[in-house]
């Protein structure tokens, strides 16, 4: 299950299963593809039916303007205002979980790229999903703009000057203050219990080198852990090292890099990007590919020494 940024990026990674080798592994008619619209207001008459009088008229969920990136209360239907984009991917990964439904699935991949990709890191940290004996859940953020950070500390660097630094979606200082739905009671257990979880899941980070840009309409929060994508994750990894707690396919982080800029369609269709997303565990064997590209820092091993 792979939930992209872009259509067009979809439609893309669906031509590249296409011409697969059956025998090699995932084709399109083995591997489903879901990928939910989370509508906003500019999607009025188009996503849901909206007239200026009565307002939305439907049960359709939408999200105002990009609030859907950080697992936000929906604005319509407006007589129920408390869904958050992350209760809708608990119910998609609970449906594709069902071994009634899907009997021969092994792997299911919550993944995007750029701003979808702040979703499923937020996500992967508060969710309660879990990988299964049968059915391993894998967490792909590909170049997002900012990263939650897992405790209130900071690195030291020169953009570090903002009073809300700890506010979400950066931190989680005003949580419960901003009327988050979701996960409150992890969050109210503290940030040990917050990094216990999101260490609990299996991350999949791809970092695209050329990448050196910047967009964050959330206030100074994302300077503090960094001048930029770059520096951002690289910070985010020696702060909080990924782990392989199982290299035959348990709770197996692992880092990619390519030499791509800010691109959706080219991490995606990358061979680390088509590794994870398709070709990791497949068969329910827990095989996945080494990490691709070579070391950037420190933090960024998730086997110990290296």
């Amino acid at each position: 299950m792979i939930d992209y940024s872009s259509p067009l990026t979809l439609v893309q990674a669906i031509n590249a299963l296409a011409t697969a080798d059956p025998a090699l592994g995932p084709t399109k008619d083995n591997v489903a593809i879901i990928a939910p619209l989370f509508a906003n207001e500019k999607d009025q008459g188009i996503a849901y039916p909206y007239d200026e009088a009565s307002g939305s008229s439907s049960n359709a969920l939408a999200w105002p303007g990009t609030e859907w990136a950080y697992g936000r209360n929906n604005m319509y239907p407006s007589y129920s205002t408390n869904i958050s984009t992350f209760h809708v991917l608990d119910e998609i990964v609970d449906y594709y979980q069902d071994q009634t439904r899907f009997p021969n699935m092994h792997e299911i991949v919550v993944a995007a790229h750029s701003m979808g990709a702040q979703l499923v890191q937020r996500y992967a940290a508060l969710t309660a999903v879990q990988s299964s004996d049968r059915v391993k859940v894998t967490f792909w953020p590909s170049d997002p703009n900012s990263y939650v950070w897992l405790s209130d500390a900071r690195p030291a660097g020169p953009f570090v000057d903002c009073d809300t630094y700890d506010n979400y979606p950066e931190g989680f200082s005003n949580y419960a203050a901003d009327n988050q739905q979701y996960a409150t009671a992890l969050v109210a257990r503290g940030r040990d219990a917050l990094l216990a979880n999101y260490q609990s899941k299996q991350i999949s980070y791809l970092r695209s080198t050329q990448d050196q840009g910047d967009y964050t309409v959330t206030g100074c929060g994302a300077y503090s852990t960094g001048e930029n994508r770059d520096v951002r994750f690289l910070n985010f990894m020696n702060t909080f090292p990924p782990k392989c707690d199982n290299v035959a396919g348990g709770n197996c982080d692992t880092v990619d890099y390519v030499e791509e800029g800010h691109d959706a369609a080219a991490a995606c269709l990358s061979t680390p990007g088509m590794s994870r997303l398709f070709y990791d565990n497949f068969n329910g064997q827990g095989g996945r590919a080494f990490d691709f590209g070579p070391r950037r820092t420190d933090g960024d091993s998730p086997f110990a020494g290296q």
